[in-house]
């Protein structure tokens, strides 16, 4: 749908009715209605291919206008980017192309119902704000869970946690990959090459690029405390993997001499011991005697 923007009130019109090139126009589209709406506005149809092709988020200033291309995460599943936007930007209007009804349904929201003056640049800022609202909370919950990871491995927990670890360390990085894109778009409306922005609304951008150099330092943080539990973790399971070869290392110790023993009697020679009545008796007392001093011996060695 397309708005034409009067003040703090706005009016929807259908594409086709678009003719007063003189007032500034919002328009929230799906991805579907990028060649239709590109026609009607006479933008090079270049943009829509470099749009399906490109999957990184960046910032392009052309001749007269600017170009956002943004991914948008799942909130409820971090790990998966759910989709992308397009915003076209010129000295008239802002076009805004994505597949989420949830954004398309906000931004609609606010052009149709709010109390403030409506302009192109408030707009522009109100769609970045509302792209990393909740992610506090977001990485709140990605510390508490690191936290209580921590604390189970404190506490001697035998599960296998290195695959949570993993998914935690993933989420992380596609947090940071995702504050990275706003970090180059924030560049581009910042340099401010076509004149789109004014300086009064160029001061919303520096709280939005603060609140993103919290959020990313946030996530930096959090990938440091992951990658500390992961050491704690393999420690844990490196000193559990010693003390089973220490088990391993007392059981041979303890036998070699018995294998000894039993090799020594084992060949074939004639022996004084064969011809003598206790040698049988002598050879089991002889066994359990090293076996005992063995165990005595790694005893004082607090080797078990």
């Amino acid at each position: 749908m397309l708005y034409k923007i009067n003040g703090s009130s706005s009016e929807a019109i259908e594409l086709n009715q678009f003719k007063d090139k003189d007032s500034n126009y919002i328009g929230v589209f799906t991805t579907k209605k990028l060649e239709k709406v590109f026609q009607k506005f006479s933008i090079r149809k270049s943009i829509i291919d470099e749009f399906k092709v490109s999957k990184q988020g960046k910032f392009e200033s052309h001749e007269g206008f600017d170009l956002i291309f943004l991914n948008v995460i799942n909130k409820n599943d971090v790990t998966i980017f759910k989709n992308r936007i397009l915003i076209y930007l010129d000295k008239g209007k802002m076009l805004l192309f994505c597949d989420d009804e949830k954004i398309l349904g906000i931004i609609t929201e606010y052009i149709t119902e709010s109390d403030e003056e409506i302009t192109l640049e408030k707009t522009l800022y109100y769609i970045l704000k509302q792209l990393t609202l909740y992610d506090s909370d977001i990485l709140g919950d990605i510390e508490e869970r690191i936290s209580s990871l921590e604390d189970e491995l404190l506490e001697g927990g035998s599960e296998d946690y290195i695959k949570e670890i993993i998914v935690i360390r993933r989420k992380i990085m596609i947090l940071k990959s995702y504050y990275e894109q706003f970090y180059t778009v924030l560049d581009g409306l910042q340099e401010n090459e076509n004149n789109l922005l004014s300086k009064n609304i160029l001061r919303y951008f520096k709280i939005f690029s603060n609140r993103i150099d919290r959020l990313s330092q946030k996530t930096l943080n959090l990938r440091e405390y992951i990658t500390q539990v992961r050491e704690a973790y393999q420690a844990q399971v490196d000193i559990s993997l010693n003390k089973i070869m220490k088990i391993f290392t007392v059981i041979t110790a303890i036998f070699l001499p018995l294998s000894l023993i039993a090799a020594w009697y084992g060949m074939n020679l004639k022996m004084p011991e064969f011809n003598w009545v206790y040698g049988y008796p002598f050879v089991i007392i002889l066994s359990l005697v090293v076996v005992g001093v063995s165990i005595i011996y790694f005893k004082k060695q607090k080797w078990f």
